[in-house]
């Protein structure tokens, strides 16, 4: 060693540097304590620095970085001198530097951009450098939260923060100190408080027309007053912001946050409301303003379903489910801890219910008594509530965004009802039921904002709901030439005008492709074909929608579930014995997974329209390839070539669009009741409006040929799991 690091310095090139590094390195294998290793170590640096501050003048930063990762591993606070100027470096070169090395150069790089903004902000502050400053913070958090430079530069983001809020404070311009105050929250929360009663004075007016990032960091006592808003069927929704709070009480008392804000139903979903979306009110207590009841936990979320795939709905971006126990649970109490929202004394509950004690034995119209802090009307009493979750116990510990147990036999209830005592309308008190029954159950809907600008909830069509083409200065979005020819162009032009690519991929490494939208012949050609597929009519579907590019596969399913019921067992094969009731959660789920929510991505199962359209793909025949059953083989795994189980998703060749398995290897769950079809042309059908089974499409592995066509429909009971079974999914288009 001590030969070769005298040879480095008398000759500093790369050959004698790594020579000597692996000298070091094997001394210090033998003997960490040497103290000619230490002193050899010293004499090293030495010329190791001396190198890189001769090759930063000349600017040879190739070779910089060479000598810096040698460096890096003798003296790393040495090294670091050097990194940012390392940043220089084509990304080329830097993807082949060591990773230790490519790291420090990030991080160097990201400490002085975020030096040089928060200097700007400091000599500047506009709400321009304002943005850049607080986003190179957070960048160079997410690369070394224990940075120094990172440590330094936040105290002096605050003091601006700090000296601005002031300042709006003193010329009552509180736009500008909701803005600040919403970085200052992110930074220093203790310095932000000191504004929240200044910001309670925001009008609504003032609060709606603040940006969408700021309004979901100001205070629940501000966003608390954003006016409600009004969709298609008169349903009012209420923006409720993200929080912390105590769920549960006593012994199973725990903390839980919710990171997304979220609107929520002012009340319950009314009998003219249900029965406008599905067509029927199943009620007891018949009044088009009561609420409804009587309905199952399925009912419930197939007319969410349903709501959400009405034109305007669709158009405006809005997608409807039941809300998470803890949305529920969160809504009700509006920062309160006590047993009601208005307090614990139940004597006043009377003012704020329909129970046991005042109902007169059924329900009322829905906002008679007096809504809580957060304007929402009925939330104890009337009828009692369905939530999206399993039942099950509550965890232990704090929790981010919970959606309830992984798996069971009863959905939760929460709220009590007409029937019930003030006990029971307690805002912690749980109830759980099968999700079949139809009892004295009702329930209110979660709208999901689907971009960031829908926080303000204006009423213009936003993000990427597909602005429809102009033809004549109509609106036109369907393709009603499309064939299997110009389909894979119609989807290249779709995705460029919905600004994303053909394919992308979510946070479960799951591969969606955009469909167009598009007008085709739905059932067969062929009158020889059974009764179910007939009569053949033409469907439009109004919007573009991403599917699924293959069956959801078992270890995406296991991610998102926590459990995997297949019987062929394989991460990429399709997931099987799945009922409908399990994909539907699982669409929820995944949907509330946190990257899928900042992503703006919803999830639910295809309507059988929209599966059969895209499988066809621009085809008229029996299948997405053609009429010969023959070539089946290299499109599908079905009865004659499957050996009796599932594959691996994706071996087969895909249709015009680009979708797997669209033939065979499982039968796919689509959101739809079975019914008949109806013989006259329609746009946008999701079924029908009430029936015991559900669609399956596609084949299976166990199946004949004549089964996997694209017409084949197959029903079964929502809650059947058998081998034969899988699903994919659908993602409402929003804004990516």
């Amino acid at each position: 060693a001590s030969e070769l690091v005298a040879a480095y310095k008398s000759n500093p090139n790369s050959t004698n540097r790594d020579a000597a590094l692996a000298s070091l390195t094997e001394l210090e294998s033998l003997n960490a304590q040497s103290n000619v290793l230490t002193s050899l170590r010293s004499r090293m640096t030495s010329v190791l620095v001396k190198r890189c501050q001769d090759l930063l003048t000349q600017k040879d930063y190739a070779s910089l970085a060479e000598d810096n990762s040698v460096l890096a591993q003798i003296v790393k606070s040495a090294a670091q001198e050097y990194a940012a100027s390392l940043s220089n470096l084509p990304p080329s070169v830097i993807s082949n530097l060591p990773p230790s090395v490519v790291r420090m150069v990030k991080i160097a790089a990201a400490e002085s951009q975020a030096s040089e903004l928060v200097a700007a902000y400091k000599s500047n502050p506009n709400s321009t450098n304002r943005d850049a400053a607080f986003a190179s913070l957070t960048e160079l958090e997410s690369l070394n939260a224990q940075s120094k430079v990172l440590t330094s530069l936040r105290p002096r983001m605050t003091s601006v923060l700090v000296k601005r809020c002031q300042d709006s404070l003193a010329q009552k311009d509180y736009a500008i100190l909701a803005e600040d105050y919403s970085v200052l929250a992110q930074i220093d929360k203790s310095a932000a408080q000191e504004y929240e009663a200044s910001l309670s004075n925001l009008p609504p007016s003032v609060i709606s027309n603040l940006p969408p990032s700021v309004i979901s960091n100001l205070p629940p006592s501000v966003t608390s007053k954003l006016p409600p808003h009004r969709n298609s069927i008169g349903m009012l929704l209420k923006p409720l912001p993200a929080g912390t709070f105590t769920m549960g009480n006593d012994s199973d008392a725990h903390q839980v946050t919710l990171t997304q804000p979220f609107m929520l139903g002012v009340y319950e979903v009314t009998q003219e409301q249900y029965e406008r979306v599905m067509g029927v009110n199943p009620s007891r207590f018949k009044a088009p303003r009561n609420p409804v009841e009587t309905v199952s936990w399925e009912d419930a979320v197939e007319f969410c379903q349903k709501l959400s795939a009405l034109t305007e709905e669709r158009s405006a971006g809005r997608v409807y489910r039941l809300p998470t126990e803890a949305e529920w649970e969160y809504a009700c109490r509006a920062g309160t801890t006590t047993d009601y929202s208005f307090g614990d004394d139940a004597v006043s509950l009377g003012k704020y219910a329909w129970y046991r004690n005042n109902s007169d034995g059924k329900t009322q119209l829905v906002g008679q008594k007096q809504p809580n802090a957060w304007g929402l009307y009925d939330m104890h009493g009337n009828v009692a509530e369905w939530c999206a979750d399993w039942y099950g116990d509550y965890p232990s510990g704090a929790v981010t965004d919970p959606t309830g147990a992984k798996s069971g036999s009863h959905r939760v209830g929460r709220g009590g009802g007409w029937d019930g005592t003030a006990e029971v309308c307690r805002s912690a008190l749980r109830d759980g039921r099968i999700p079949s029954l139809r009892l004295f159950y009702g329930f209110r809907v979660t709208c999901v904002p689907l971009a960031a600008d829908e926080y303000a909830f204006s009423d213009e069509t936003k993000g990427m709901t597909s602005q429809p083409t102009k033809t004549n200065g109509t609106s036109n979005p369907a393709i009603p030439g499309l064939n299997s020819q110009n389909a894979p162009k119609q989807q290249v032009l779709w995705a460029d005008k919905l600004g994303t690519d053909v394919e992308v991929k979510n946070s479960i490494e799951m591969n969606l492709r955009v469909i167009p939208p598009g007008t085709f012949t739905m059932g067969p050609d062929n009158s020889d074909r059974g009764a179910r597929e007939k009569p053949a009519h033409q469907v439009t579907l109004s919007q573009p929608f991403m599917l699924g590019v293959y069956e959801v596969t078992q270890e995406q399913y296991e991610r998102v579930m926590g459990v995997n019921p297949s019987e062929f067992k394989g991460p990429q094969n399709p997931v099987e014995k799945v009922s409908w009731e399990d994909a539907v959660e699982f669409c929820q789920k995944l949907s509330a997974l946190p990257e899928e929510r900042s992503a703006g991505r919803v999830y639910r199962l295809p309507t059988e329209a929209e599966w059969e359209y895209a499988c066809r793909a621009g085809t008229t025949t029996d299948y997405s390839f053609g009429d010969d059953a023959v070539s089946l083989d290299k499109y599908a795994w079905y009865g004659k070539n499957s050996g009796r189980e599932t594959h691996p998703v994706g071996q087969k060749q895909p249709n015009a669009w680009g979708l797997y398995d669209m033939h065979g290897n499982v039968f796919e769950w689509c959101a739809d009741g079975y019914g008949d079809y109806p013989s006259d042309a329609v746009t946008d059908p999701t079924g029908a409006k009430s029936g015991s089974s559900r669609v399956l499409r596609g084949g299976s592995w166990g199946r004949a040929a004549e089964v996997c066509r694209s017409a084949y429909r197959y029903r079964l009971h929502p809650s059947y799991r058998f081998n034969f079974y899988g699903f994919r999914v659908t993602c409402v288009p929003s804004g990516q």
